[in-house]
């Protein structure tokens, strides 16, 4: 599976978290590719930095995309 552009905590985008682990789950996948920017504003401070935690451990918990995960960021379209 591939995410272009991650999303974070918003109430709007549970469905699309819960629709990603279905979509998961249907084509048995092996890994994610995320090549979003993930982190506003001001990126992860450290390994330990709660934002990860609340804008990506807590969000991505299907079944399904607990395997292996690719990042690379990209490009930020605030930057453009």
């Amino acid at each position: 599976m591939v995410i272009i552009h991650s999303m974070q905590e918003h109430p709007f985008n549970f469905s699309s978290f819960l629709q990603m682990g279905r979509i998961g789950e249907e084509l048995s996948i092996d890994f994610v590719v995320s090549t979003g920017d993930n982190f506003y504003e001001d990126g992860l401070r450290s390994i330990n930095d709660p934002v990860f935690e609340k804008s990506f451990s807590k969000i991505y918990t299907a079944k399904s995309l607990q395997k292996q995960w690719y990042s690379g960021k990209s490009w930020n379209q605030k930057n453009c």
